[in-house]
């Protein structure tokens, strides 16, 4: 796995550098730039993982990120920022980062994000396999998108990061909370406030319709709609499956015809 370290400070750079064991985290190879301009241009090698600091010379760690997000929409970002960037880590989190580290960097906090970014990129990498088509999108999901300019901003952040993440077998509501260092009663209290829908009931049910979709729509196994839906495991997806629609995935595909 690739990673691309994006740092204009020399002993920040230099540091983590040497201090980061890379390969048991499975980055095989780490790519380094030393301002923005060296670094956009080096989005070409398109590498699985950017790591990057967000205010640089020439352009900043967001129009790189932003543009790593459009050439690969499953390039995971990790920002480095100082305390002051708190306008900047707004759009970060927009962009549906795997994490913001602060500076001065806590190299067990980065070892975790960058940990969490393989992970992922793994976990995407798979379901690319699976299929060829991405997850769809849930209805639901399409109309918290076009809502979404009429909430606050921490309501705003929840909803892209769902929009990015929603097939993240380990998104949780805790997950989702820590986007907008908000607690999870009080990040739920804020979701359902504004959306008027709870948050844990919106992960289930964008899944659910995704699920739902990929059956009519795919001939993908079981194990597989499972996997691309967010969920671990086929038994306990097919139960959920039931409870939720009150038949069994393999009914639910029966009775609305693959490919309908």
């Amino acid at each position: 796995m690739t990673l691309l370290f994006i740092e204009d400070e020399i002993y920040t750079r230099t540091g983590i550098l040497e201090s980061v064991a890379w390969e048991p985290l499975g980055i095989t190879r780490v790519e380094t730039a030393n301002d923005g301009r060296s670094g956009f241009a080096k989005l070409a090698m398109r590498p699985d993982i950017v790591l990057t600091d967000i205010r640089m010379p020439f352009q900043s760690g967001l129009e790189i990120a932003a543009e790593a997000k459009r050439a690969d929409p499953d390039c995971e970002i990790v920002i480095l920022s100082s305390h002051s960037d708190k306008e900047y880590l707004k759009a970060a989190i927009s962009l549906a980062t795997v994490a913001y580290i602060e500076k001065p960097v806590d190299l067990g906090e980065l070892h975790q994000a960058i940990a969490q970014a393989v992970h992922r990129r793994r976990q995407s990498l798979r379901l690319r396999e699976i299929d060829g088509t991405e997850a769809p999108s849930s209805a639901l999901l399409d109309t918290l998108l076009r809502q979404a300019e009429r909430y606050s901003h921490p309501a705003q952040m929840m909803i892209r990061y769902l929009a990015g993440h929603y097939a993240d077998a380990d998104l949780l509501v805790e997950t989702v909370a820590d986007q907008v260092h908000l607690s999870p009663i009080y990040a739920s209290a804020v979701f359902k406030d504004e959306t008027g829908l709870g948050l844990k009931r919106t992960i289930t049910d964008i899944r659910m319709e995704a699920a739902c979709a990929l059956l009519r729509k795919t001939n993908l196994p079981v194990a597989d709609v499972a996997e691309k839906a967010g969920y671990h495991g086929a038994n306990y997806f097919a139960k959920l499956f039931k409870k939720e629609k009150g038949m069994t995935p393999v009914e639910y595909r029966d009775s609305k015809g693959t490919n309908a």
